[in-house]
Formats: C-alpha cells, sequence, structure tokens
C-alpha cells in the first residue's frame, strides 16, 4: 500500500475518486520496495475532453537510476488504472513510497 495524493483543480469527490481507482489497481514495480524513502510526484494533463493526454514524472526522490525507472513505470500504471469522466485538469499526483507495506 502507498500514501497517494491528488490534487485537482475540481471538487473534492472527485479527487476521492481518482485516490481510490489509482490506488485499487497500481502495480507497484517489484525493486520499489527496495527503495528507502522513495517518493514520486506527477503532472497529468487532459484534453478538453478530459481524455488522458500526458503523464509526466515532475519529481522522484532518491535521485538514482532504480529510482528513476520505478517512477517511470508508476507513470505507465497510472495511465493504465486512469478512471473515465475525469474533465478537470490538470492533474497533481504524489506517490510516497513511505507507506508502503
Amino acid at each position: 500500500m502507498a500514501l497517494i495524493i491528488c490534487a485537482v483543480t475540481a471538487r473534492a469527490g472527485e479527487t476521492s475518486r481518482l485516490e481510490r481507482q489509482i490506488s485499487k489497481c497500481l502495480v507497484l514495480p517489484a525493486a520499489t520496495p527496495d527503495i528507502p524513502g522513495f517518493k514520486a510526484d506527477f503532472q497529468v494533463v487532459l484534453s478538453n475532453a478530459g481524455k488522458l493526454e500526458t503523464i509526466t514524472v515532475t519529481s522522484y526522490s532518491p535521485r538514482s537510476e532504480v529510482a528513476k525507472s520505478v517512477a517511470d513505470g508508476l507513470s505507465l500504471s497510472i495511465r493504465k488504472c486512469w478512471p473515465p469522466g475525469v474533465k478537470n485538469g490538470p492533474v497533481n499526483i504524489h506517490l510516497d513510497g513511505g507507506e508502503w507495506r
């Protein structure tokens, strides 16, 4: 389990729905629990129609090739988990690996 925080320029209900949907389906790369203090931030950009256009890893820590690879893998997982019907964006997602169990 990871702590996932979504920030969106929308109603609080939409933010909660995003957090639930992503956390239910997020697949953590195998190396993730071995990275103490892993954190990553992502920005999701939506089209005018509300379709997911891009996911960008805006930051990750610690700064290492392994952590970068994990963050890139998580961005693919977020894309697969993205729920339909999100109309407001961009959406900023913070994932805190310190909460993984």
